[in-house]
Parts: structure tokens; C-alpha cells; sequence
């Protein structure tokens, strides 16, 4: 059976960084507080590592895969998650196998719970790096093409060539 250990409580307010209520900051926190999760499955304690930018950088690919999958899953039905995730197995043993150090044969004998338990803390150690790739750079994107959308052009006279 998997158990997860809870992370340290924050501090009422995030521990003094940002305001009241916003999770962004205590998501923040949290991330410098316990960078790492751990989870027990099978009585053997595992390290989950946040990925390194080195890690994101040699497993890019399989970052993509995933982070592309999620996208089309949300964008359709949170149901179909499942069906995309398993269009990209490949990718997500190769991110687990780098997060935990364990090899891909440990992984897939995981009974279903602790197959999960694993997957989703996984997620949360590495959240921050997927709610970038799904929400802040596109949204950064759309802003960016709808603002070059919107320039007005060079002024006619300012480029005429004198007479």
C-alpha cells in the first residue's frame, strides 16, 4: 500500500509571502519548503525529485509528449486524460524513471493504487513546470500575437522620402 507524506504546513497567509488566499504564492512556498515528495509503497520510502532544468532540457521530448497530451485531454473531456496518457506511456516511464531513480520494470509492476499514488505525486512534485507549459506561456502567447495584431502601422509621412 502507497502512503504519502504530507508536506510541512504552511504558515496562515503563505508564510509572509504574497497575500491572503493566494494560492499561487503558497504554491511558491511550498515548492522552496519541500521541493522533493516522498512516498512509501510497498515499505520502501521513494524520493520523488522536482525535475531540474538539466532534466526538463534532456527529457524535453518526453515533456512535450506529456504536457501535449494533457492539453488535448483537458481541452476535450478531464475523462479522456487517461485514454492520452496511455498514448504516451513511453514518455511517462522515462519522466517517472528520471524522478524516482527506480527502473521502468519496478514501475510498471506496480500494483493500480500505488501505480497512481506515484503518478500523482509526481504531478505535484513537478506541478509548477506543467502549469507553466499549460497556462502561462500560452496565455503570455496570446498576448503577445494579439498585441503585434493590434500595432498600429508606421505613419505614412514618417516613412515617405522627402521631394
Amino acid at each position: 500500500m502507497a502512503e504519502k507524506t504530507a508536506p510541512p504546513p504552511l504558515p496562515p497567509g503563505g508564510g509572509g509571502v504574497g497575500g491572503e488566499g493566494e494560492q499561487s504564492s503558497d504554491l511558491a512556498v511550498l515548492a522552496v519548503l519541500a521541493p522533493d515528495g516522498e512516498i512509501t509503497i510497498g515499505g520502501e520510502k521513494i524520493t520523488v525529485k522536482k525535475l531540474t532544468f538539466g532534466d526538463q532540457i534532456k527529457h524535453a521530448m518526453a515533456l512535450k509528449w506529456v504536457s501535449d497530451a494533457l492539453k488535448t485531454s483537458f481541452s476535450e473531456d478531464v475523462g479522456c486524460l487517461i485514454d492520452a496518457l496511455s498514448d504516451i506511456g513511453d514518455a511517462l516511464y522515462e519522466l517517472l524513471e528520471a524522478a524516482t531513480g527506480k527502473p521502468r520494470d519496478w514501475i510498471e509492476g506496480l500494483q493500480g493504487g500505488e501505480g497512481e499514488a506515484l503518478l500523482l505525486t509526481f504531478w505535484t512534485v513537478n506541478a509548477d513546470f506543467f502549469v507553466r507549459r499549460l497556462v502561462a506561456y500560452p496565455a503570455l502567447a496570446a498576448r503577445a500575437s494579439a498585441g503585434a495584431a493590434s500595432s498600429p502601422p508606421s505613419s505614412a509621412t514618417a516613412t515617405a522620402s522627402p521631394t
